[in-house]
């Protein structure tokens, strides 16, 4: 399964109250995305990163269920490049907001994973690992 981003753009663009065809809009998401995926390998100590899109027609190749936490990582990268308001306390309080919902989103992704790892019975902390696999 795969995310588009073209629904993120729309999303993203909703809440940050911007034109979704604004060019300068479209090359900060791809360089949002692109980091949100960077922090998400790297964060989660993944053996190969996800990949990076190139285009705001590219798809994100992660499973939909970690849509949100792309979704978070987006908006918190996108409020660092610029897209908040001019109002310095209101930018304060949007940028704090979405740092907690980003630090939150990847402590989750970080979880699934862990999960994900322990379901398979040769992982599984709890047997130490399958006996019969010895």
């Amino acid at each position: 399964m795969s995310l588009y981003c073209t629904s993120l753009l729309q999303d993203a663009a909703d809440e940050l109250g911007v034109d979704e065809g604004n060019e300068r809009y479209k090359r900060r998401f791809v360089n949002a995305i692109n980091r949100t995926l960077d922090e998400i390998s790297l964060d989660s100590d993944l053996a190969s990163a996800y990949a990076h899109i190139s285009s705001t027609d590219d798809t994100i190749s992660i499973d939909e269920v970690y849509g949100w936490i792309v979704y978070a990582g987006l908006i918190y990268h996108l409020i660092r490049m610029g897209q908040r308001p001019s109002d310095p306390k209101l930018a304060l309080l949007i940028y704090q907001d979405s740092k907690e919902r980003w630090n939150y989103a990847k402590g989750m992704y970080q979880t699934g994973e862990l999960n994900e790892l322990q379901s398979v019975a040769t992982n599984n902390i709890i047997n130490f690992g399958s006996m019969s696999d010895s």
